[in-house]
């Protein structure tokens, strides 16, 4: 009798049982805090007992199989509390009996272990969840994981305060009263900090009254509303205009980089990111305009730069976004920027007017050092006879071994002639070469008349650079 044999779909089906299972894989950056979402590959990052975090990877959960971490410190293992798990991800509690110091992590799947990840404990880390604010009176209500025993001060602006545990809301996250002071800073992106000495830490951005909406240099950043900006960069040193062009339209607030959130005058926002889950990731004033995937306009094949009887196409890149380097000179005579339109834009014209320069500008001497414990202090004067208007100064880093990207983003108005970023915003930072942009902005933006956007801006700069090794 012939031998029978199992068709070709039934060994498919057995296939998977037949092999060794292949033991789970953390991500390089793929232990963060929950709150704050800074890797613990930066060195001078901390979790503490108690905290939430979260772990990304491969194979980190299988149907049928059993999903433990466990936290290592010193001779003694403790079992992490698990949240949510899919393979690619998992959200857990580190037990609040661990000690402060070094420890190891591993994530087990069945019979199989991750390599062992390296962690650094601290008695305290916290960090703010973003979107969590809720003004309640003269107090902000925020949600905090790795608070600690003791509640910390918070900033709020420029201003430290200290705050108040409200309640535990559930494992591992607390709510947290911030008093707002009667000198708080006012405005639509407020920044609020919470001081944790040198380690770092994220920032948040609430509303404190009064607040318009209507930014006067960057569209507003409103989930489902039709966004557009041109940035006109006229680079000092070398005479070189850039022009880039984006038209969006956000589906979450988180997706609307620092550019779309500016503080107000005298402070800075600061985060560190990984820098494969955000873009984009050059160390341009456009790039800290948008994150992660928000929906990109069309806007056609190309805009038109019309530059005395030039007429110049600025064609579309990644997304599409429109960028060109324009080289010195500029044709003399009036420019204007244009689009023919598309069905996501409609047609539009507008006057390109040049930046207003400074009289000076003091930055750091291109490839210095300087250390992040102490805080750096940019100096400029206003040129004669101009009205005020503002600044902006945009420090930004990528650490291509660590793979993580990091920005500090200022305003000040130019009449103040100094600004200082603090230690608590550059403790954000990696360790690495970074690219320290200084811009001027206008007082008043020219708005895209594109009739199908809600509201479009067009922002002339002129750009001061340079180059610093941050340690």
């Amino acid at each position: 009798m012939e031998k029978m044999h199992p068709a070709p779909a039934a060994w498919l089906v057995l296939l998977p049982a037949l092999l060794p299972a292949a033991p789970p894989e953390l991500a390089a950056n793929g232990i963060r805090h929950a709150a704050t979402q800074i890797p613990t590959s930066l060195p001078a990052a901390r979790l503490a007992p108690g905290s939430r975090i979260t772990l990304t990877g491969i194979r980190l959960s299988a149907p049928g199989l059993q999903t433990r971490v466990t936290l290592k410190a010193g001779t003694r293992a403790f079992p992490l509390t698990l949240l949510t798990g899919t393979p690619e991800m998992l959200e857990a509690i580190l037990p609040m009996n661990a000690p402060p110091g070094p420890a190891i992590l591993q994530v087990h799947t069945g019979q199989e272990s991750s390599p062992a990840y390296p962690l650094a404990l601290a008695p305290s880390a916290p960090g703010i969840f973003p979107l969590s604010a809720q003004q309640r009176g003269a107090s902000l209500l925020v949600q905090v994981t790795g608070l600690g025993a003791r509640p910390p001060r918070a900033f709020v602006g420029n201003l430290s305060v200290p705050t108040t545990i409200r309640r535990t809301i559930a494992p591992g996250l607390v709510e947290l009263a911030i008093p707002i002071p009667p000198n708080a800073p006012t405005g639509c992106h407020v920044p609020i900090q919470l001081d944790t000495g040198t380690l770092p830490t994220n920032t948040i951005t609430v509303p404190i009254a009064p607040c318009d909406s209507r930014h006067p240099i960057t569209p507003s950043a409103e989930p489902g509303r039709t966004s557009g900006v041109v940035i006109r960069t006229d680079t000092v040193a070398t005479g070189a205009t850039d022009i880039w062009a984006g038209f969006f339209q956000l589906s979450d607030l988180r997706q609307a980089g620092p550019l779309l959130r500016l503080p107000p005058p005298g402070h800075c926002l600061a985060a560190t990111i990984p820098a494969d889950e955000d873009t984009p990731l050059s160390a341009s004033l456009p790039s800290l305009l948008l994150r992660g995937q928000p929906r990109i306009l069309n806007a056609g094949p190309h805009l038109n730069f019309f530059a005395g009887a030039q007429t110049l196409r600025i064609p579309a890149a990644d997304g599409p976004v429109y960028q060109r380097k324009l080289p010195p000179p500029l044709p003399p005579g009036d420019l204007r920027l244009a689009s023919q339109g598309s069905a996501d834009l409609g047609p539009f014209s507008l006057k390109a007017a040049a930046p207003q320069r400074l009289a000076s500008v003091r930055l750091p001497d291109a490839n210095s050092r300087h250390s992040r414990a102490q805080p750096l202090t940019l100096q400029w004067e206003p040129a004669a006879k101009t009205a005020p208007h503002p600044v902006l100064a945009a420090l930004t880093v990528r650490d291509a071994k660590l793979q993580i990207y990091g920005f500090v983003v200022c305003l000040a108005d130019s009449s103040a002639r100094t600004l200082t970023i603090p230690p608590r915003a550059l403790a954000a930072l990696p360790a690495a070469n970074s690219s320290l942009s200084f811009a001027t902005l206008p007082a008043e933006t020219t708005p895209i008349p594109a009739a199908k956007l809600d509201r479009g801006v067009y922002v002339p700069a002129a750009l001061y650079s340079t180059s610093l090794l941050l340690d």
